[in-house]
């Protein structure tokens, strides 16, 4: 029987609101985490789970945690004492005339990932892939495409990228990553999305300190000599 195991930052407890009248889940409070478990929780309350600011884990048979995504254990279940959600999360009613309060926002932060993940987005600089595109052969440039930011940054998109100095980013749905490195909470990507509110045709590139980037399909071209030459002189390099 499989333990399900999530856990969020107390300051959001209100959001959990959407799953206290399952009669299966426990909850267990540790300073300002929040801790819940589920044995053999349904799709459906997985899926209510995929919509909340959480951390997915899977306990093993001795209480080791196996964060989604991941495959060895990180850290233990919190140890009790647990009681069951409806309990822990009595309703109350509001005092009339007085304002609510909307939750905290839960900043995200990035931390490693053990899982490997190909890479579809280069960050370089103008210098650095301007001297890459004189030189490169063009059926090298065909598969490219890249896009040039005021502060001469560069994004480049294709496979395989090319060989120079720069971030190299793992691209999910519409958010990137650094490679070998992953957001918290762990939030599902569609979550991440609507948080971020990444319309589509737009993607967001995270940054190590949870600051964010966001880029459109439509400032992409192809790219080519003449069109990497031209954005090098606009910045006012010349290779």
């Amino acid at each position: 029987m499989t333990t399900f195991v999530w856990k969020l930052h107390r300051e959001a407890c209100e959001l959990l609101g959407i799953v206290r009248t399952q009669p299966s889940l426990e909850v267990c409070v540790d300073g300002d985490t929040v801790w819940i478990r589920c044995k053999d929780a349904s799709d459906d309350l997985q899926r209510a789970f995929m919509q909340l600011p959480v951390v997915h884990s899977v306990a093993t048979d001795d209480g080791q945690l196996i964060e989604r995504g991941m495959r060895v254990p990180r850290g233990y279940v919190a140890g009790g004492p647990w009681m069951p959600i409806a309990e822990w999360m009595r309703v109350t009613l509001p005092v009339a005339g007085l304002s609510g309060l909307a939750p905290k926002a839960i900043p995200l932060e990035m931390v490693r990932s053990e899982e490997f993940k190909a890479s579809q987005l280069l960050q370089t600089d103008i210098q650095a892939w301007a001297k890459y595109a004189a030189s490169a052969p063009r059926v090298r440039l065909d598969h490219l495409s890249f896009a040039v930011a005021e502060d001469s940054t560069v994004f480049v998109r294709g496979k395989p990228l090319p060989p120079i100095s720069g971030r190299r980013l793992v691209v999910q749905g519409r958010v990137a990553v650094e490679a070998g490195w992953t957001w918290r909470p762990a939030l599902a990507v569609e979550v991440l999305e609507a948080t971020l509110a990444i319309e589509p045709g737009n993607f967001a590139v995270l940054v190590g300190d949870g600051g964010w980037t966001l880029l459109s399909e439509e400032v992409f071209v192809q790219a080519t000599r003449s069109a990497v030459r031209s954005a090098s002189e606009e910045l006012g390099y010349v290779c």
